[in-house]
């Protein structure tokens, strides 16, 4: 009998012990194998001793703030904001008192400069009014006494001496008034200016700026402004008030200037109806139809009755 192969078993071996036989044939080899490979003994690793870890020291440790919790890092970060709003806050007030103290000292030479300006000009006037006096004394001391118009006419020329030096004092004064009020005058205007062009940036081109400039001196002298009356349109609210002015009056020119120029055109003539004929060839056919009816032919005179008619 032919020996089924170990996978499976003959259909003719049935009984259990050919069941147990096959499976201690099947399991014979693999017990052979584990005999053969004698177990290697495997030294148990002793474990190393595991070295105390040491505590996490928290490097953004979070503090209770009450009704807030924060990080060391918010609270520095809060604080060096502070610090620079402080020193922005405080740089910010020490400019403004700069301001303000030099606004007062300015307000206080303005002061003395007035006060002394008033002195000078009762001085002069007193002055004045002195020379004028002493010019009589003088004339009849010149005559009765001599030796006393000398000595009158020395103390005559001190007086001329102090009221030369007072008028000097207060040309000078009037000129740094004048001088202090054209720079305010020019820095005001350069300010003005700025602000002018930053609201109109058609402005930017400067040939369309000159070209405004002229056309709205032009429309304002029109409207009566001249001389002096000019200057107030170098506040920049004045002058877009007057450009817008200039603008509205200059479209309607426009507007005005384009409705003239349209030509009324007459309505065309109404023609008769009927087919277009040459005059010339009308009249030559005419006279050729009374020509032929001279002829006193029938024909002859139908045609000619023909051209008549359409003729009418």
């Amino acid at each position: 009998m032919t020996s089924q192969p170990e996978t499976e078993l003959s259909e003719e071996v049935t009984s259990d012990d050919a069941v147990l036989e096959q499976l201690a044939r099947k399991r014979e080899p693999a017990a052979e194998g584990a005999e053969a490979e004698e177990p290697e003994e495997v030294e148990a690793e002793q474990p190393e001793p595991e070295e105390a870890e040491a505590p996490e020291v928290e490097d953004d440790p979070e503090y209770d703030l009450g009704e807030i919790k924060a990080k060391k890092s918010e609270i520095l970060a809060w604080k060096q904001g502070e610090m620079k709003d402080a020193d922005y806050r405080r740089k910010t007030a020490e400019a403004a008192e700069a301001k303000r103290e030099a606004l007062a000292q300015h307000e206080r030479v303005q002061q003395e400069r007035s006060h002394y300006a008033n002195q000078l000009d009762v001085l002069i006037g007193q002055l004045q009014t002195e020379l004028v006096g002493d010019e009589r004394v003088m004339a009849q001391l010149a005559q009765t006494n001599p030796n006393e118009w000398v000595r009158q006419n020395a103390i005559r020329q001190e007086k001329i001496q102090r009221f030369q030096r007072a008028i000097g004092e207060r040309q000078v004064i009037e000129q740094r008034a004048k001088e202090e009020a054209d720079r305010k005058k020019d820095s005001w205007v350069r300010e003005q200016s700025e602000i002018l062009q930053s609201k109109l940036p058609e402005w930017k081109d400067p040939a369309n700026r000159a070209k405004e400039l002229a056309e709205m001196e032009v429309f304002l002298r029109a409207q009566g402004y001249d001389g002096p009356d000019m200057d107030s349109f170098l506040d920049h609210r004045v002058y877009l008030i007057a450009r817008k002015a200039w603008l509205a009056e200059k479209q309607a020119v426009a507007r005005e200037a384009a409705k003239n120029k349209q030509v009324q055109q007459p309505p065309p003539k109404a023609l008769k109806p009927g087919p277009a004929t040459n005059n010339n060839a009308t009249q030559d056919a005419y006279k050729e139809a009374v020509r032929r009816a001279k002829s006193g032919r029938e024909e002859d005179l139908l045609a000619l009755m023909a051209i008549k008619r359409r003729n009418a």
